[in-house]
């Protein structure tokens, strides 16, 4: 029974075409639809922060600023012999790599806070004939300055603490590995936020190979990469090389 308003079954009739001949009941099949279901509104899916994007640079600069942090404490509370196990892998990685690449001078970086410590590969790298620099910050709006460097090297102390070498023999490195805070899938660096290695890289021709070095705890979803975020060309971490066009 049928209340006010409610649509009954529709029937479609289907019968034969045969012309002077009448329909009897095996040759008249009936079926029945259901009523036409009404259209459901679309459904609004919420995605979490990170998948919605950010609407200004002042709120991605707070977002990078809160995971740096995050970031840089997770790395110094791994604990003694996890680390050494990590760095590790990390060090037969990187010169798995360095030994595979074209170019003879390398810029390093002198570690802190946590980073990877590539010092260990240096005597390794120098007996392959290999040159090495490190960076000094000498203008704190310009590029960094790679300086020739081995173990044994007089150091002078620079911006935040990190030693330079005192003597100014530029090198323009043909390779640059530096340490990630933080990266994403599209090999995006997440830095400390001075600019010093985008500085670098802009003022940089022909432009070095990059290698960043981090640690797969430190792999984001995005860094919500700006115009002036070059992807690396190499990421290297305990656990796999991440590398263009892959």
């Amino acid at each position: 029974m049928l209340g006010v308003g409610q649509a009954g079954p529709q029937m479609v009739s289907q019968s034969s075409s045969t012309p002077g001949r009448g329909m009897g009941p095996a040759e008249h099949a009936i079926a029945f639809l259901p009523p036409p279901r009404r259209p459901e509104p679309p459904r609004t899916i919420l995605r979490p922060r990170h998948e919605q994007g950010m609407s200004s640079e002042r709120e991605i600069g707070l977002w990078r600023r809160a995971e740096r942090k995050r970031l840089i404490a997770l790395r110094l509370a791994v604990p003694p012999e996890q680390r050494r196990r990590r760095d590790a892998a990390i060090e037969r990685r990187l010169e798995a790599l360095l030994r595979a690449l074209p170019g003879r001078s390398i810029g390093l970086y002198w570690p802190v806070r946590g980073e990877f410590d590539p010092r260990p590969v240096a005597e390794r790298l120098i007996a392959q004939a290999r040159l090495l620099a490190l960076p000094a910050a000498v203008d704190p709006q310009g590029p960094l300055e790679y300086r020739l460097w081995r173990p044994g090297t007089e150091m002078e102390p620079g911006p935040h603490g990190i030693p330079a070498p005192k003597a100014r023999e530029i090198l323009r490195p043909d390779i640059l590995i530096v340490p990630l805070v933080g990266f994403d899938e599209a090999r995006h660096r997440l830095g400390y936020g001075g600019g010093y290695f985008d500085r670098t890289l802009a003022a940089a021709s022909p432009r070095p190979t990059t290698v960043g070095v981090g640690f797969e705890a430190t792999l984001l979803a995005t860094i919500f990469p700006q115009p002036h975020d070059a992807a690396l060309d190499f990421i290297v971490t305990e656990a796999r090389l991440r590398q263009r066009h892959q």
